[in-house]
């Protein structure tokens, strides 16, 4: 049974022993998925007690870490209610210890090791001893434990110690950390046995008779009451904190909120900020544009000697493009306001090796760089104070970009304002992400850089292109609300360019093979090739990510984990199809062609056996000239001319002439002779 805003008393709590105590539950639900606990007690300690429990598998939760300032320098560092502000957090928890003091060389850097979407902070670890909860991207998979960084953590977070393992009050007292046998305020966290529920815990103390603090005894006892398995402690004392919707639910020590390193948010996907707010956004289709200048059209300018058109010959979506050469193109973006974060998403293409640049400008002067440039690399502008020039810095790691190829870049602008800083231009700061992945934090003198100060934001996006070929441009969006992105079904998936990384939530295993595994839709709508060391079974329902690719004639997730969520799911039941329908489709690595986008999908053909190699035979039911390939080596040339059933995986096969679709059936039961 669930309670929403419902208070409970509940008498003799077996964890409150060893005498009878009364407490005091007050449960509501924050969002789906995601529940708050208050629970007081006044025998035989006075305790206030905060849980948040999470359901990681809910689409709609994002966990996210966030160090200070979003700064890999040292400062003075940042309160948790601030951070989670600051990203729209629905509930956020102080975590990793920290030097206090400022200034001084790492003040305010996590000790443990600390990854935010992907990035590795630069001092991570200065202890590479602490313990750390881990989240991959969308949550699929989720551990506790010491280790190095593993190529699946999108996010985790250190502390320490251990209080729970296995289900059991485990105290595993460090060194060089609290000793959590005596009461204080602490901190904490644990995840359930299958990885799928987080508890998050804070507690008050250092005010006997109001909040007298807890153990790691009996908070590894209320974590286990919550349904925990493994148990950490992160700081404490002072720096315990709890943020829900951006306000602190617990009673801090110090008697106002420290500044700390890190923080862990849980975020809502479907979340938005209040006001929302999306001054412009298009995708320069008609009737707004029509093909030639764009000078003048929908609020566009144009200076230089080149031009700036729209084309048709060009796009990443629909049918138009705006194209630039030799030239520059600027929008004002006036509506936005002085919201305290901004975020630009837009693709974008060079036919060449050549400078491209997207700039996000303010009233007061440049915020964002991003370039193409000359040496085939993606670059951002870095500000020199002292000669007030810009100076383009290769992201690290180095990142390569191909002609010819659309990048989704995205630029989340924060105004929020630096503070216990002795930076040049403190006053605003920006995240890039290239097709998806964040690429950077803000860690140098000038970088993020908007010299109007805060509160100002966003008022131009300005494009310019110079030397040979052209810059391509669409999709553009400019809004105070995150262009999310999210988990995908494997259509999706499919169209996204090679090197993307994603995750697919929810596709059903249909079968599987010793070099891979197909994974499709359970509406039947699309499919994608995984390649994994794992091996889900056959209507396992899975969450996978990784990076897309095209490898032999077919599109794949190249896994970086892959977690089963359910078993025993139907399979999807193979699409009959034509054999025309595959005949007319191309490889994912040719230009489309004109069937049903059935590529990795299973399906039901049949047809006469024409052809038989030690490798393939093929099959024609009249409307596939030459027939369709059927990647299976036990045909036996008894069988020309007979009548085969075939059900299998729609794949490619590299024919002399170059790839074509072909069907891979599963070694038994997929090929039948009538």
């Amino acid at each position: 049974m669930r309670f929403h805003n419902a208070t409970l008393l509940i008498l003799a709590l077996a964890f409150l022993a060893p005498s009878a105590a009364r407490a005091i539950d007050t449960w509501e639900t924050l969002m789906p998925g995601v529940t708050h606990l208050h629970r007081t007690t006044t025998s035989p300690y006075h305790w206030s007690i905060h849980v948040v429990k999470v359901d990681l598998t809910n689409p709609r939760v994002r966990m996210r870490v966030v160090i200070k300032q979003d700064s890999n320098q040292d400062d003075c560092g940042e309160t948790t209610s601030s951070m989670a502000r600051r990203y729209g957090a629905l509930v956020g928890i102080n975590t990793d210890f920290c030097l206090m003091t400022w200034p001084h060389s790492a003040s305010h850097q996590p000790q443990g090791y600390c990854v935010t979407d992907g990035v590795v902070t630069d001092t991570t670890p200065i202890d590479s001893g602490r313990h750390v909860v881990q989240f991959s991207a969308g949550n699929g998979l989720t551990a506790l434990s010491v280790s190095g960084v593993q190529s699946w953590w999108s996010n985790c977070t250190a502390g320490g110690p251990r209080i729970l393992r296995n289900g059991a009050v485990s105290i595993e007292l460090e060194s060089d950390l609290p000793n959590v046998n005596y009461r204080d305020p602490y901190t904490a966290c644990a995840l359930s046995a299958d990885g799928k529920t987080l508890i998050m815990l804070v507690e008050d103390g250092r005010r006997p008779g109001t909040y007298d603090g807890m153990t790691g005894t009996e908070i590894a006892n209320v974590l286990i009451e919550m349904g925990g398995y493994q148990g950490m402690m992160f700081d404490g004392g002072g720096s315990t904190t709890m943020a829900i919707n951006g306000s602190v639910v617990n009673s801090p020590s110090d008697g106002s909120e420290r500044k700390v390193a890190a923080a862990l948010l849980v975020i809502d996907e479907q979340a938005q900020p209040n006001p929302a707010i999306t001054p412009y956004q298009t995708a320069f289709e008609s009737p707004t544009f029509a093909p030639g200048d764009i000078s003048g059209v929908d609020g566009w300018s144009k200076d230089g000697g080149g031009s700036a058109q729209i084309v048709s010959s060009a796009s990443h979506s629909g049918s138009q493009a705006m194209q630039i050469s030799s030239a520059g193109a600027s929008h004002s973006i006036g509506s936005v306001g002085s919201q305290s974060v901004t975020w630009i998403d837009v693709w974008m293409l060079v036919t060449s090796t050549t400078t491209a640049t997207l700039y996000a400008n303010s009233a007061g002067g440049l915020c964002t760089g991003i370039s193409f440039q000359p040496d085939g690399k993606l670059k951002y502008a870095y500000l020199d104070p002292g000669a007030g020039n810009l100076i383009w810095l290769s992201l690290s790691p180095t990142m390569n970009y191909a002609p010819n190829t659309w990048y989704r870049i995205t630029l989340r602008e924060d105004f929020h304002l630096l503070t216990c800083t002795d930076r040049i231009n403190p006053a605003g700061k920006y995240s890039l992400y290239v097709n998806g992945v964040l690429q950077k934090l803000w860690d140098g003198t000038g970088e993020g850089f908007c010299s109007a100060g805060a509160g100002v934001g966003i008022n131009q996006v300005r494009f310019e292109h110079s030397g040979g070929g052209q810059l391509l441009v669409d999709d553009l969006y400019v809004s105070n609300v995150e262009p999310r992105h999210a988990r995908v079904g494997a259509g999706q998936a499919r169209a996204l360019a090679d090197g993307s990384t994603v995750e697919i939530a929810g596709p059903i295993v249909t079968s599987s093979f010793t070099d891979a595994y197909y994974v499709e839709n359970a509406d039947r709508s699309a499919a994608i090739k995984l390649l994994t060391s794992q091996t889900p079974a056959a209507g396992a329902r899975v969450n996978a990510a990784g990076r897309v690719a095209t490898v032999g004639g077919e599109k794949v997730l190249q896994c970086n984990y892959l977690r089963v969520m359910d078993t025993a799911m139907a399979i999807p039941k193979p699409v009959h199809a034509l054999l025309r329908d595959l005949w007319l489709m191309r490889p994912d690595n040719l230009p489309s062609g004109i069937g049903l986008p059935l590529s990795g999908m299973s399906v039901r053909v049949d047809g006469m056996v024409t052809r038989v190699e030690s490798d393939r035979f093929y099959i024609d039911d009249g409307g596939a000239a030459g027939g369709v390939p059927v990647l299976y080596g036990g045909m036996s040339l008894a069988n020309l001319g007979k009548h085969a059933v075939v059900v299998g995986f729609v794949a490619a096969y590299l024919e002399p002439t170059g790839w074509v679709t072909a069907v891979r059936p599963p070694t038994i039961g997929g090929v039948q002779i009538l």
